[in-house]
């Protein structure tokens, strides 16, 4: 176990390898970023709601800090590792916690046609998306070769879903995360289908009946 500084943020989860850009303006956060700063720029991020601190949060990096004149800062952060809350500790200058390393378990076989499925229907959705936006920036974007990795990006690029979110951080499974998230990525994907065609009908749609 290890005490660890904490940002708690409500309905803010934070999975390894994803990127969390905060805007530092309350003065305990302050110290707490000029601390680690001081240290080895890290600290925890955890989801915070009516009954508390969850169970599970991760580990951000801040990758890139941009201080202001007024003692104000922006940071941007990367998801490192996850961890498991054993104890909050006594607050001081900003909330502290005590740790413990929450690892997944061995990644079983069957995990890589899991990963086929979803890695197809990310790819589908992410090209969705990016017609919708209509973003003229490339938003290609590169499927990881590990599983763990897959359901992490998944996870974390799903709508604002807090709760379910959370439950994907405290699985340990890859092969259960990654089944679980395909029928939400499939659900997403017609949604946005459906987006699509009624553009593209309404685009088709001579103007003298659109009145």
């Amino acid at each position: 176990m290890k005490e660890l500084p904490i940002f708690p943020l409500q309905g803010v989860v934070l999975f390894p390898g994803s990127v969390l850009p905060l805007h530092i303006f309350e003065h305990r956060y302050r110290r707490m970023i000029d601390d680690v700063a001081g240290r080895d720029f890290r600290f925890g991020v955890i989801n915070v709601d009516s009954s508390g601190l969850k169970k599970v949060g991760c580990i951000a990096e801040i990758v890139k800090m941009e201080k202001l004149e007024d003692g104000r800062s922006n940071i941007v952060t990367v998801g490192v590792e996850r961890f498991a809350l054993v104890k909050e500790s006594e607050e001081t200058d900003y909330p502290k916690a005590l740790i413990e390393e929450f690892r997944e378990n061995p990644t079983p076989a069957n995990a890589k046609i899991y990963m086929t499925k979803a890695s197809k229907m990310l790819l589908e959705v992410n090209l969705l998306s990016a017609r919708l936006s209509k973003d003229s920036v490339d938003t290609a974007i590169e499927i990881p070769s590990n599983p763990e990795d897959l359901s992490f990006l998944i996870a974390s690029s799903l709508p604002s879903w807090p709760g379910i979110k959370q439950e994907f951080l405290e699985m340990k499974d890859t092969d259960v995360r990654l089944a679980r998230e395909i029928p939400i990525l499939k659900h997403v994907r017609d949604h946005l289908r459906a987006v699509v065609a009624i553009e593209d009908a309404f685009k088709n749609t001579p103007e003298s009946l659109l009145g």
